[in-house]
């Protein structure tokens, strides 16, 4: 059952990968939590949330209405 949704805004590259720059919706996320990229109705990825940060501040929970950056 989902705690949470957020719409990707933008990516951006990063030394350690690929970070996601999004905005959550609905909800909220929460650091370790298990989540799906979704495109077009498809499952294009299935992780984890390795961090998460409240524009330049790191936390652990994000509610909707914050932007925040899943790497």
């Amino acid at each position: 059952m989902p705690i949470g949704t957020a719409e990707v805004r933008a990516i951006f590259n990063s030394g350690s990968g690929k970070v996601a720059g999004c905005m959550v919706t609905d909800g909220k996320l929460v650091k370790g939590c298990g989540c799906k990229i979704i495109r077009t109705g498809q499952i294009v990825h299935t992780g984890n949330v390795f961090s998460l940060r409240r524009v330049k501040e790191i936390a652990k929970e994000v509610r909707s209405i914050f932007l925040l950056l899943i790497s």
